[in-house]
């Protein structure tokens, strides 16, 4: 028969050392649990500034890009021009002191305008300013409205009135060309920035939905990028426009832009969708979807940011196409009403009057700077983004 083994009693655990062992095995539990969630912590801090310091290199390396440098300079130049335009041209001046009363009539305009105020004195309301005697004026460097009519120096090329006040010329009806151009650009580029803000919420927002949850979300809109890409879009813009060329003014360019804007979004989608279908990839996002983060969250904390580098870059491009697809449309008279100038307006005007060279010269260099400035940037981002800069 086999024994029982014995132990001797300095082999025996006591009951104090068994408590022990238990306690320093949850502690140890509770240290790994803690480790863990220090390292979730550091690698969440890790993925934001990795996020930072790309961001941070992608600036760097764009300041290295002199042409992309000058091309954000001259875009800020024409948006500062468009901001400031009725300080820069108008036939009113910025301020003014009449009668032993200060004025300052190019910000009362404004006032005006929404029906806030009204301009008290009958000499104001009846836009009569240059003929009023003021105690003291300081006037705008060009002294006129980009609807103002002078006819006594209608068709003047540049410099050739008596007192030297049409700088750049002016056309037919007599108003003044550099003034056309200072308020001619707050038309274009509001068209162009304004329809690419649509174009952008649209394609953003539908690429967004087919790279991330993909099936047949991506199908339908997949289908839906290649049926808009199938249409001229160019001649549809004419077609839809030329029914609405009776609109007032205001409606008619709001509908220039929404119509550029719904037609431009599906490059932004695809971008958006490819760079999505990347990134969903990535450890991170799947860590969140692990974790039990929402889909929007998912979505617009750690999937869009990492994704919207080509959509910057196609931004900048459509800008410079919707300019230029405004002044074509103006050019060929389905544009903007032929009271409101725009560049393109302008060059239509010059295309009866050949010999009238500088309604034709300076507008088109208007044109040719701003599209040019923004492929720059766009050229300049697209160099700046690449993904070789996250190694």
């Amino acid at each position: 028969m086999g024994t029982e083994p014995t132990y001797h009693d300095s082999q025996k655990i006591p009951e104090g050392a068994q408590s022990d062992g238990r306690l320093q095995g949850e502690l140890t539990d509770t240290n790994l649990s803690a480790n863990d969630n220090e390292k979730k912590d550091k690698a969440e801090r890790k993925k934001k500034d990795d996020n930072q310091s790309y961001w941070r290199l992608v600036r760097r390396q764009y300041k290295k890009n002199r042409p992309a440098r000058v091309g954000l300079w001259i875009i800020m130049f024409f948006v500062v021009t468009a901001l400031f335009a009725d300080f820069l041209a108008n036939n009113k001046p910025i301020i003014c002191k009449y009668q032993g009363t200060w004025y300052v009539p190019v910000v009362h305009e404004y006032l005006v305008g929404i029906g806030f105020s009204s301009w008290g004195k009958e000499e104001f309301a009846n836009d009569k300013w240059k003929e009023l005697d003021y105690d003291v004026s300081i006037w705008p460097p060009v002294p006129y409205t980009s609807r103002d009519n002078d006819l006594d120096n209608s068709f003047v090329a540049p410099f050739q009135t008596g007192d030297h006040s049409h700088y750049l010329g002016t056309d037919q009806l007599g108003r003044d060309l550099l003034a056309g151009l200072i308020h001619g650009s707050r038309i274009s580029l509001s068209i162009g920035i304004v329809a690419m803000g649509i174009a952008t919420l649209i394609g953003v927002l539908l690429g967004v939905l087919a790279g991330y949850f993909g099936g047949w979300v991506d199908i339908v809109v997949s289908r839906l990028i290649e049926l808009f890409l199938n249409f001229p879009v160019f001649f549809l813009i004419i077609t839809i426009v030329a029914f609405y060329q009776d609109s007032e003014p205001n409606a008619l360019i709001f509908l220039i832009m929404a119509v550029i804007g719904l037609t431009g979004w599906m490059n932004i989608a695809r971008l958006a969708r490819g760079e999505v279908l990347r990134v969903r990839n990535m450890e991170y996002v799947t860590a969140a979807g692990a974790l039990g983060f929402s889909s929007p969250r998912v979505i617009f904390r750690h999937v869009l940011p990492n994704s919207l580098a080509p959509v910057l870059v196609a931004i900048a491009f459509g800008i410079a196409a919707a300019v230029l697809t405004e002044a074509a449309l103006s050019f060929l008279g389905f544009g903007v009403p032929p009271t409101v100038v725009t560049w393109g307006s302008m060059l239509s005007e010059a295309r009866g009057n050949v010999y009238a060279w500088w309604l034709a010269i300076f507008p088109g260099i208007m044109i040719f700077l701003t599209v040019l400035s923004y492929n720059l940037v766009g050229d300049g981002l697209r160099d700046a983004t690449d993904p070789r800069l996250k190694l």
